[in-house]
């Protein structure tokens, strides 16, 4: 059932790995809305074909996302997650029949979305770079139109990778809402994403039972995680959080791309 696992890396180091992914996807879902578990698709990835990569992730995002609801209810803007969630079910509806089309060729499927997300998270990181230095980056309007394009990008980038955090924390931070209701903002509206990935995803085979029986072994490095996330989002300087975020996110994502491209 677990056939999918590397053979070539000890069995130790795997564990620790898909735990730290799990650690970090409930800091950021709790403490940081999301837009920094961008790096545990890159880790993962690089020990799992991307498909499994895909079905591991997406029940411990969703348990995730079920802890987050409930520690930011009654702070989201429903206006904002109604606009991004329009679009994303365009865009997830979309990413779903690509992904269908090249089911047939399982390397290239591998292969070529390795390298979108490898390309998608050094994307992220630059322009959350960018945005940290303060240099001038595109603005999003505050409008309907405005948050279902954001929305199509979301649901597009979150089917084939599961980092699209950086997508609407961008768009967020454009509104103006506050840290603590765009955090909230930014749970709801993945925590709706998710859902509606789901019967794609079961139609393709991703959510395979090695793969959901492989995420459950992993749940309880989720609570871990949201109680590190609540604490740090008090106490520890984001900044520096980031950095660490993105530097990590880098050195994956590369290792992503060169293991793509590589003869």
């Amino acid at each position: 059932m677990f056939d999918f696992l590397p053979t070539t890396i000890p069995l130790s180091i795997v564990i620790t790995i898909l735990a730290i992914a799990a650690i970090i996807i409930g800091i950021s879902k709790s403490g940081f809305g999301g837009s920094t578990g961008v790096i545990a698709t890159p880790l993962v990835a690089n020990l799992l074909p991307i498909e499994q990569t895909l079905g591991f992730m997406l029940p411990i995002l969703m348990i995730a996302d079920i802890i987050a609801i409930k520690q930011h209810w009654n702070n989201q803007s429903w206006k904002h997650v109604r606009w991004i969630v329009s679009g994303a079910t365009l865009g997830v509806l979309a990413s779903t029949i690509l992904i269908f089309l090249l089911a047939n060729n399982t390397a290239t499927l591998d292969t070529y979305i390795k390298l979108v997300v490898g390309i998608l998270c050094l994307f992220f990181v630059v322009f959350q770079i960018a945005r940290d230095l303060g240099m001038p980056l595109p603005h999003i309007p505050e409008t309907r139109n405005g948050g279902i394009t954001c929305g199509t990008f979301t649901g597009t980038v979150s089917t084939l990778s599961n980092a699209a955090g950086p997508i609407v924390a961008i768009y967020m931070i454009e509104q103006n809402l506050g840290k603590k209701r765009m955090t909230a903002t930014m749970v709801f509206t993945f925590a709706i994403i998710n859902w509606l990935k789901v019967p794609g995803f079961l139609f393709l085979g991703i959510l395979s039972p090695g793969a959901v029986l492989l995420a459950l072994c992993f749940l309880p490095f989720i609570p871990v995680g949201s109680l590190l996330g609540i604490w740090m989002h008090k106490r520890v300087n984001e900044t520096l959080f980031n950095a660490i975020i993105y530097a990590a996110t880098a050195l994956s994502s590369f290792s992503l791309v060169y293991k793509s491209i590589a003869p």
